[in-house]
């Protein structure tokens, strides 16, 4: 346990004090708030930037980074791969399952206020908890945080997935608690892969990270 800590704590330090400012937020603002605020604040540049960055999350770039992962070394592309598939089958089950009557913010709102829906952006009406891009993206990212070598990378991983999870709310997407327990799912996931993977030799995790 203490080398894990010591291999992500570049990615959970920052992660835990996001985690406990949103808790609080998400305490005192109620539900869908946040969505109104947003929808008034957006900028053409801003809605460029946001599609740009959710798009870090879809299965295009993901397939790209993993095709990249495999051949610069199989056993970091095999276990960014699992992690991956795992975090797809578990968000696939509660968004479409235990939580399947969970409405995204397009069908919350409707009657009640216009939003301003970024063009280009398809909207979805359902299937709201949790956000699947956003715990996309923290299982992809905390994980390459573990396994790379130079852990200053580690804040860029963590901006780029915690971009991502604001993306879901700029666009509409998504509810801000939606996004917040996406968060910790994608890094439950990548905890629990990387943990699982110590206990095997091909993956080597230790070697991972310092030939990264």
């Amino acid at each position: 346990m203490k080398h894990f800590f010591a291999e992500g704590k570049w990615f959970l330090t920052p992660c835990f004090v996001l985690a406990i400012l949103v808790a609080a937020l998400l305490l005192y603002l109620p539900k869908g708030d946040e969505i109104v605020f947003i929808h008034t604040q957006q900028t053409h540049a801003l809605n460029v930037f946001f599609r740009v960055v959710t798009s870090l999350s879809e299965w295009p770039i993901t397939i790209i980074i993993l095709i990249f992962s495999i051949i610069h070394g199989l056993n970091k592309g095999v276990l960014l791969t699992l992690t991956t598939l795992l975090n797809a089958v578990l968000v696939t089950t509660l968004k479409k399952g235990v939580f399947a009557g969970y409405v995204r913010p397009a069908l919350f709102f409707e009657g009640k206020l216009a939003l301003n829906f970024v063009p280009g952006v398809e909207i979805y009406k359902y299937n709201s908890f949790p956000s699947g891009h956003t715990a996309a993206a923290f299982a992809l990212f905390f994980m390459m945080s573990l396994l790379v070598k130079d852990k200053r990378l580690s804040l860029v991983f963590f901006l780029v997935a915690t971009l991502v999870g604001f993306s879901r709310v700029y666009l509409l997407q998504h509810f801000l608690i939606d996004v917040y327990f996406g968060a910790i799912l994608g890094a439950v996931v990548a905890v629990f892969c990387w943990q699982i993977s110590k206990r095997f030799s091909y993956f080597g995790t230790s070697s991972l990270a310092q030939n990264t």
